[in-house]
């Protein structure tokens, strides 16, 4: 690249002093930053700063690259191309502070970046044309609010005599293919309502899962927690699954069970229990039910497998849940293991030992919780496991342990 030799060329203080104020391998600096550092005053380090600059343009001059990279950041201008997507003018330094050194050398009186608090990011324009750029991002802004849906991207463009660049470049936007709408936007919510209950109406009997649910709305996780919050159609079952309401009674497990209990008027066994809760959640675990049980305190256990609602007053014989708070979290401390342990292969088992012996009750030794902290240490690829016979076995991975 022309630049890239150019720069190499310059003194060594020139070269550093740009390096910092165009910001070549970190972020930018102040002409007060760099004036406390070399300690003379903020005046002198712009007199010195268009001394380099100077010598630059100098080595640049009546060279045949100057005019075809020039043209480029014209064009760029012309179509308010967001600073970041300059891309390909070093191979050296950070792109952005390189458009920035040929707009001071050459263009400094008809370009400018320029920034917005209507705008995601620095974009740029021709200098003339500025006053035009502020009033058609706040043309843009009234434009959206007034929609009752999606507007396609170019028909904005064409109204207003505007790049597309702008408008994409325009905060709190929400996309759809070529169209957009504002976030905020009453009419587009309930748009985008209609559409995610019409996922699970066709799709009655599917447990969704949010990923899933995030990749198809092109949303975000608070768009889809406002959206399911307002809906009278879709239930949330756990943690991260929904459901259509109509198949799915009761919200949660626990409460779908306290639900035919209540309607039996007397205790049911647990094989009749997960038989109605089956017919309503096909796809619903043994064990989930059984924990949903477990952890409801309107639910008791009378006798073996056999349930009663607390308010009809049997003798209970549910273990009660005593939520222990640990000094360590079970996590930190598996990692510790695998790090401290990297040729070893560690059974489920064998780390609960571990954990009673020498953490004793800082941490919690329970299988249940180890399993789960090893399934989630093993989909981070920081241990992996293997099975051999009927046990299963957990070993260091990854360097970053």
């Amino acid at each position: 690249m022309l630049i890239d030799r150019k720069l190499k060329e310059l003194r060594e203080k020139d070269f550093k002093l740009l390096s910092q104020r165009y910001g070549f391998f970190d972020n930018p600096k102040t002409l007060e930053i760099i004036g406390m550092e070399m300690g003379i005053t903020r005046e002198r380090v712009r007199q010195k700063q268009s001394k380099a600059i100077n010598r630059l343009k100098e080595m640049l001059i009546d060279n045949q690259e100057v005019e075809l990279t020039l043209n480029l950041i014209i064009e760029a201008s012309r179509d308010n191309v967001p600073l970041f997507e300059m891309r390909g003018f070093s191979f050296n330094y950070k792109d952005d502070s390189i458009v920035k050194i040929w707009i001071d050398v050459f263009l400094k009186d008809s370009v400018k970046i320029f920034s917005n608090q209507y705008l995601k990011s620095q974009i740029l324009i021709f200098k003339k044309e500025e006053a035009g750029v502020i009033d058609n991002i706040i043309k843009i802004k009234n434009i959206l609010e007034a929609q009752k849906e999606y507007v396609l991207i170019e028909d904005i463009s064409i109204f207003l005599n505007c790049s597309k660049n702008l408008i994409k470049e325009y905060r709190s936007l929400s996309f759809k293919g070529d169209k957009v709408a504002l976030s905020g936007n009453k009419n587009i919510f309930f748009d985008k309502l209609r559409f995610l209950e019409n996922i699970f109406e066709e799709n009655p009997y599917k447990i969704f899962n949010r990923n899933d649910l995030l990749k198809n709305m092109n949303i975000n996780i608070n768009q889809l927690r406002g959206l399911i919050d307002r809906s009278e159609k879709i239930v949330c079952l756990e943690k991260s699954k929904y459901a259509y309401s109509e198949n799915y009674k009761g919200g949660s497990s626990g409460r779908l069970v306290y639900y035919f209990l209540s309607k039996a008027c007397q205790p049911m066994s647990f094989k009749n229990l997960l038989s109605l809760i089956k017919k309503e959640r096909p796809f619903i675990q043994k064990g989930s039910v059984r924990a949903a049980i477990k952890l409801c305190d309107k639910i008791d256990e009378i006798d073996n497998n056999l349930f009663a609602l607390t308010q009809w007053g049997y003798e209970s014989k549910k273990e009660k849940i005593v939520f222990k708070k640990y000094k360590y979290r079970l996590k930190d401390v598996l990692i510790n293991i695998f790090k401290s342990h990297k040729d070893e292969f560690f059974s489920i088992r064998d780390l609960k030992n571990f954990l009673l012996e020498k953490y004793k009750d800082s941490v919690s030794s329970d299988e249940g919780s180890i399993y789960l902290n090893l399934e989630k240490l093993n989909k981070e690829d920081l241990v992996y496991k293997i099975k051999k016979d009927k046990a299963v076995y957990y070993k260091n991975m990854s360097e970053k342990l």
